[in-house]
């Protein structure tokens, strides 16, 4: 006994059945078609190229910026020191005027190198 195929992979009756032929679609819509895919691949390819470009630049940028930040401590504590180290009263022995004529370090009596009157 012959077994009916099933309803679903049945074909239709009339109607034949298309074989998947390339001459069907018009040779220009094909070179369209690659075309655009190689253009779409070669758009992806010029990405990568300036991504890694770009990655390069900011690892430059990185570097030079790390470098100017050195640069600029080092000018800060050499000139903070600078300024500290020119300071006139670590150089001036001369007893300050407050000190000398003030009424409450002679009353205290401490000896200070500078109260010697």
């Amino acid at each position: 006994m012959i077994m009916p195929e099933p309803l679903l992979l049945a074909r239709p009756q009339g109607l034949r059945q298309a074989d998947p032929v390339v001459g069907d679609q018009p040779p220009g819509d094909i070179e369209r078609a690659i075309h655009n895919a190689m253009f779409i691949a070669q758009h992806i390819d010029n990405n990568d190229d300036f991504e890694s470009i770009r990655e390069d630049w900011k690892y430059v940028a990185m570097v030079l910026d790390r470098l100017f930040l050195w640069l600029f401590t080092i000018a800060c504590v050499v000139g903070t020191a600078g300024i500290f180290l020119q300071a006139p009263s670590l150089y001036d022995q001369t007893d300050p005027i407050d000190v000398k004529f003030s009424q409450v370090a002679r009353r205290m009596k401490k000896d200070y190198p500078w109260t010697d009157v």
